[in-house]
């Protein structure tokens, strides 16, 4: 491919200065005739050794004459990039593009004080994917998570998201590039309605598409697609309730819904099951299949029958490293992970 962009470029470039040594030779000849040369004598001097005297008798006609090549070679330039772009996007065609995972970590280490959390925890979790993190008690998990989302730094590692550096970003800088959070609390606004609560959600999603007197008179966009949410996570006749009214289960199905409402196609959810009965938990499961489809979910859970319902793939983290990688049939009969964690009774 480079060596037929050469070719463009070579080939380009002549024809243009050809052409544009055309154009100043037929504008010497036209102003040696007004001058009241013979055609002989303009032939002479536009084809002649005096071309270039010619050109520099006037200030004008030099302009001209540099104006005429000047453009002659942008345009070159111009056709030489639009024929290697082209050249690029039918080669592109023909090779398999390398998969950018949508969520990456490497070499992740954070300390406190002399304590050290996490010790290059490296992670790679593909577009679409659901993947659980687990392991005991006090090994990093929500500190991970916290790094991912922002609200720290590590002392070392890099951290991308869909092949974006995001080490360094702000937690809303995050946000807005696509990634939501849920905590082990809820986060709801107790005092709006369900509803607008999944409206302001859906107000930053569609922040960059809506003029500014839209944000405070209203979009049908908005409202749609809150409304959306409101029964995908189940509380179509909870809309116009306040928050603060609702049960410890609907109000995390909320979170998730404002998650969802705010347009983030990857997810981290902090134990979207703790604190809730059997027949909850497994509602909520249910519903973090459904509406979590296509998106890439990243979760920490301690309640195994979620787990291995859930996840595609599952992280082991014990005493700040990452031990084991993989589907839920291997690692559950991971010898290593059973004797560091599952074996401990299934707890943490």
């Amino acid at each position: 491919m480079r060596l037929a962009c050469v070719a463009v470029y070579v080939a380009g470039a002549a024809a243009l200065v050809l052409w544009s040594a055309a154009v100043v030779l037929a504008v010497q000849w036209a102003y040696a005739v007004q001058f009241g040369v013979d055609e002989g004598a303009a032939l002479r001097i536009a084809t002649g050794p005096s071309l270039l005297s010619f050109a520099m008798a006037s200030p004008w006609r030099l302009a001209v004459a540099v104006g005429v090549l000047v453009g002659c070679g942008a345009l070159a330039a111009l056709a030489a990039n639009r024929a290697q772009i082209r050249l690029a996007a039918r080669a592109a065609k023909h090779r398999r593009p390398a998969m950018i995972p949508a969520l990456a970590l490497y070499g992740v280490a954070k300390r406190f004080g002399a304590t050290q959390i996490l010790r290059g925890v490296n992670l790679a979790i593909e577009p679409g994917e659901r993947h659980a993190l687990i392991g005991p008690n006090g090994v990093g998990k929500s500190t991970l998570f916290n790094l991912i989302a922002g609200g720290a730094r590590p002392n070392a590692g890099r951290i991308d998201l869909f092949g974006a550096e995001i080490t360094r970003l702000a937690p809303a800088a995050i946000a807005r590039r696509g990634l939501a959070r849920s905590f082990q609390s809820t986060s709801v606004f107790a005092r709006l309605s369900v509803f607008d609560n999944l409206r302001c959600a859906a107000l930053l999603a569609e922040r960059d598409r809506m003029r500014w007197w839209q944000r405070f008179a209203g979009s049908s966009t908005v409202d749609a697609r809150a409304s959306q949410v409101l029964e995908a996570v189940g509380l179509g006749d909870r809309a116009r309730d306040e928050a603060a009214t609702l049960s410890y289960a609907e109000q995390r199905a909320l979170d998730l819904g404002i998650a969802l409402a705010g347009g983030a196609h990857t997810l981290l959810l902090d134990e979207p099951t703790a604190g809730m009965n059997r027949a909850e938990a497994a509602r909520t499961i249910e519903l973090i299949r459904e509406t979590t489809a296509g998106r890439t979910l990243l979760m920490i859970e301690h309640d195994m029958d979620a787990v291995f319902a859930i996840a595609d793939r599952i992280s082991v983290l014990v005493q700040a490293r990452i031990i084991a990688t993989g589907a839920p049939a291997a690692i559950r009969a991971d010898a290593a992970v059973r004797a560091a964690y599952l074996g401990e009774g299934g707890g943490a």
